[in-house]
This record gives C-alpha cells, sequence and structure tokens, in this order.
C-alpha cells in the first residue's frame, strides 16, 4: 500500500544510519519511491553490494515472517540499550516535568533539528519518543521547500518544518470560508470569454468558488477523469494576502482531500506559500489534450495520506538550538493557535532555554532528564544528516545515470546495487558493466559518463 511504501522510505534510512553491519539482502513487504536512492546509500555506506528485495508471491509469506522476526529482535535490541543508557525512564519523565513546569509526564516528545551542506540540500527531521522510547516508525524528515539553494536559513526552515508539522495539531475553528460547487448553467456563464482549461473527452469538469464573507478568493476550474489519474485545475487566485492565501490553499485541500493536483495559474503567486501546502513547479507540463493557456505557470502536488504520526500531538517540543531557534518556532505556534510546551537545547553548556525566561534552566549534569534530552538531540541530528546523505545520492544519481539514453530505472537500480555509487559505474570494466548491460547501453554510458 501507499501507507507501507512510504513508511519505508522513512524507516530504512534512518534505521541504517545507525548500524554499521548492514546485510548483503533486505528484505522489504513494498517497494519505497525512493528506492534507487536508498539502495544506492546503503552500498555506500555497507563498502559493497546490497540488494533490497521484494519476494515473490509464492515465498512472501516465509520471507516476510522472518523478516518481522529479525525486525522485532532488532527493535527489542535498540530498546535496551536506550533503557540502559537512560536507566530510570519514569525518573527521567518525572525530571523533566518538574524542571519544566509541565502538568504531567510527557509521554509523547518531538525532537527537531535542521541540516544542510554549505546551504544546499536542506533537510529537518522529527524524531518521537513514547514513554521515554524511540518510536522510530513515527520519525519524519522534511525537505526543506521555501528554503532555496545557497541560503542559509535555520530560523526560517524551522518555521517550516514546524508549521508543516503542527498544522496537523492546529484547532479546528469556525471558518468564514466557504468552497461552493457551482452548478452547470453558472459554469456555462462563468466560462464565456474566459481563458481556461479545454475539456478532452472522457472527463468531467467541476468549477469550485472560494470565498470568505461574501469576498471571492479562488475560482478553480477543475478537470476530473477517475480516482487513479491526477486533477487538472485552471485556478484564478483573488486573495492576495498572505494569510488570506494560506486560508484559500486549506480551503482547497479540505475540499478535494489530498489527491494529485496540477494547478495552472496565471498570475504570479508567491511560490513560498504554494510551497508550504505542497505544491511546487511541475517537472512536465499539463498534457496538450488540455490545450493549456501561454504565460502561465503550472505546480503540482503529489498525491499524499493521512499520517498517524503528525496527527498525534506531542506533549512537548525540544528544538536544537537556543533563545533564536526558540523564538522562530513559538512564532508558528503562535501564527497556528497551538498551545505545546517547547524547549530549545544549546548544544555548547547544554542549556535549556525556556519561552518567556531570559536565564536558562541548567539540569544537573548527571541528572537522568539531561541524558534523555541529550540522545533525543543527537537522535534528531543523526536523522537529519541520514536524510541529506540520501537526498545527495539520489541529487548525483538523477544527474549522472537518468541523461543515459536506454538505462531505465530498473537498469540503474541494478548498476547502484551492483556497484555503489555512480563513481563506481564509470570506473568499472566493460566486461564488469556488462554482466547488467548491454552492447547499446555500455556504448551511451560510456559516451555520457
Amino acid at each position: 500500500t501507499e501507507d507501507m511504501r512510504e513508511g519505508l522510505e522513512q524507516f530504512i534510512p534512518q534505521y541504517y544510519a545507525g548500524e554499521t553491519d548492514i546485510p548483503e539482502i533486505i528484505v522489504i513487504a513494498d517497494t519505497p519511491e525512493g528506492i534507487v536512492a536508498i539502495n544506492a546509500w546503503l552500498v555506500q555506506r555497507r563498502g559493497g553490494s546490497v540488494e533490497i528485495r521484494v519476494p515473490e508471491r509464492g515465498k512472501k509469506s516465509k520471507l516476510l515472517a522472518m523478516a518481522e522476526d529479525n525486525a522485532r529482535r532488532k527493535i527489542e535490541q535498540q530498546f535496551a540499550k536506550w533503557e540502559s543508557a537512560v536507566r530510570n525512564v519514569e525518573t527521567a519523565l518525572q525530571e523533566l516535568q518538574k524542571a519544566l513546569n509541565l502538568k504531567e509526564a510527557p509521554k509523547r516528545i518531538e525532537g527537531y533539528d535542521i541540516s544542510h551542506l554549505g546551504g544546499t540540500e536542506t533537510v529537518g527531521s522529527m524524531v518521537v519518543m513514547k514513554n521515554g522510547k524511540p518510536a522510530n516508525a513515527e520519525y519524519r524528515s522534511f525537505t526543506l521547500r521555501t528554503v532555496h539553494a545557497g541560503e542559509i536559513d535555520d530560523y526560517k526552515a524551522l518555521r517550516e518544518v514546524l508549521r508543516r508539522r503542527l498544522k496537523h495539531c492546529a484547532p479546528k475553528t469556525e471558518s468564514a470560508i466557504t468552497v461552493k460547487k457551482l452548478p452547470k448553467k453558472e459554469r456555462v456563464q462563468w466560462r464565456e470569454g474566459k481563458t481556461t482549461l479545454a475539456m478532452p473527452k472522457g472527463w468531467r469538469e467541476e468549477l469550485l468558488m472560494v470565498s470568505e464573507d461574501n469576498r471571492e478568493l479562488l475560482t478553480m476550474d477543475l478537470r476530473r477523469k477517475n480516482p487513479k489519474t491526477p486533477l487538472y485545475a485552471f485556478a484564478h487566485f483573488q486573495a492576495k494576502k498572505t494569510d488570506a492565501l494560506h486560508r484559500t490553499l486549506d480551503a482547497v485541500e479540505h475540499a478535494l482531500g489530498k489527491s494529485e493536483l496540477y494547478l495552472v495559474i496565471p498570475e504570479t503567486i508567491d511560490e513560498d506559500i504554494l510551497a508550504l501546502h505542497g505544491f511546487l513547479p511541475s517537472a512536465k507540463p499539463v498534457p496538450e489534450e488540455f490545450t493549456p493557456p501561454t504565460n502561465t505557470r503550472t505546480y503540482h502536488r503529489r498525491k499524499t495520506v493521512a499520517d498517524p504520526s503528525l496527527s498525534a500531538a506531542p506533549d512537548l517540543l525540544v528544538i536544537d538550538g537556543g533563545k533564536g531557534q526558540l523564538g522562530a518556532v513559538l512564532e508558528v505556534l503562535k501564527e497556528l493557535s497551538v498551545e505545546i510546551p517547547v524547549i530549545g537545547l544549546a548544544k555548547r553548556e547544554e542549556e535549556i532555554f525556556l519561552p518567556k525566561s531570559s536565564l536558562p534552566v541548567n539540569l544537573p549534569k548527571d541528572s537522568q532528564a539531561q541524558y534523555l534530552l541529550q540522545r533525543l538531540r543527537d537522535e534528531a541530528h543523526r536523522f537529519a544528516n541520514a536524510h541529506r546523505e540520501k537526498r545527495l545520492l539520489s541529487k548525483e544519481i538523477g544527474s549522472a545515470l537518468d541523461a543515459v539514453p536506454g538505462i531505465g530505472p530498473e537498469t540503474k537500480k541494478a548498476l547502484l546495487s551492483r556497484f555503489g555509487s555512480v563513481d563506481n559505474v564509470k570506473h568499472a570494466s566493460d566486461v564488469e558493466l556488462l554482466t547488467v548491460l548491454n552492447t547499446g547501453q555500455l556504448e551511451a554510458l560510456r559516451k555520457e559518463l
């Protein structure tokens, strides 16, 4: 399922980032979207070939049962390590409750970190502890959408990560926004003399009007076919102010769900606002059958599913950093009207910064609470770096092997599984490469690399 694939894409890198003994064969239940980059990253870490195997139906039950048993034992071993390190989890949580003046001991603690490489490949991480233990399956990574290449701005990055995460916890309030689906007669009247998308055979049309206090915010001329095909829409935004645009895009998501959607927009819209709602500049054009108008921009939001980890409300947020980072997060909490305790954990002196307090809190160096927070912070740092490394590998692969004619996703996966990196492929002998490629592919590869 899509849930399984997304979960595996998150879990595999964060799990093996902390492992030195990476196996030759890894059995999984489904193939995640980023399998090629994950495979290459594992090969690089192992220093040898790694095969990621999705078993055939006849063998699936036995192999997956073995894989699940191995996973259970690994998790039990990891829990044992953590329980050994944090000698008394209950004491640690009680110490935190007292030091931070919390109403009760925090059951779900989330740690956040930002990682980049000289302003490139900026990513964020969210790690989770439940009842003082790591909840690996609920870790999440964020590829930054509003922090661009060459831009170093940890505060902006934190604001984006926390906004994308905490909007799932924002209280549902009474809204004056309405989304109206116009009947056929009004659709015909609206389209007279207007530029929009063509209506290909087999597609259905919808016209959505988003309004607030009788003021139009967005008109969206939509094309649907079936549940498996993306939605295409010509969208005219009347909303201009930042807060109105956010409310409008929230209303669109509420009305259309999390389906894959292409937006064709004639006017200039702040791309950072669109990005925060998942709409990024489209890598491919709208199909010609829609006769898309000229002088427009197309944005794409991929299909997503409800995320149980993001839907769960944290009892405490731990930010890697001091007053500045803490202030950035407080801005987001205020914007979303979310009330969750938050602290900043400074690296140098392991000081804890609290909102509305100029002086840091210092826990005893040997306290269980201090040790637990350090482990959480280190885990967030490790997870962020693992995601960034995977992104860099994916970029390397995309810029090299994708340009070779005749080499598709399966061949690319086989090459990286066999040789580990693009550089190793480049320096492999023809005899070695012909174990994976045919002569035509080999000739094309030699021309490109």
